[in-house]
C-alpha cells in the first residue's frame, strides 16, 4: 500500500495510503527508477550515483557506478527478474 520514490534533493521517500511523506534516506545523487528485491532491499537506478541498494535499517550500497572503466551517467530505470537479476538502463553515451 506504500509509495516509494526519490526527489530531485537524493532523497529516497515513502508515502503510506494516508498521504504521509517519510523520508527513507539520501542517496547522494538523482534516484529515479525503484523497485524492491526479494530480500526486500530497495533497489534504486540513481542517475549520477549507479544502481544503489538500500536495506531495511536505511544503509546504503553502491551496487555498480562503472561499466569497463567508464562511469555511468544516466541511471534511469531498472527491473529486477524472478530469479534475482537485475537490469537497469543509462540513459547516456560515455
Amino acid at each position: 500500500g506504500n509509495i516509494y520514490g526519490g526527489d530531485s534533493k537524493g532523497n529516497i521517500i515513502k508515502i503510506n495510503p494516508q498521504g504521509e511523506v517519510f523520508y527513507i534516506t539520501n542517496t547522494g545523487g538523482r534516484p529515479l527508477g525503484v523497485q524492491f528485491d526479494q530480500k526486500q532491499n530497495l533497489i534504486v537506478a540513481d542517475a549520477y550515483k549507479g544502481l544503489l541498494s538500500i536495506s531495511k535499517n536505511g544503509d546504503l550500497l553502491v551496487l555498480v557506478d562503472e561499466f569497463e572503466g567508464k562511469k555511468f551517467k544516466f541511471a534511469d530505470d531498472l527491473d529486477i527478474s524472478s530469479d534475482g537479476k537485475i537490469y537497469f538502463s543509462d540513459a547516456s553515451i560515455y
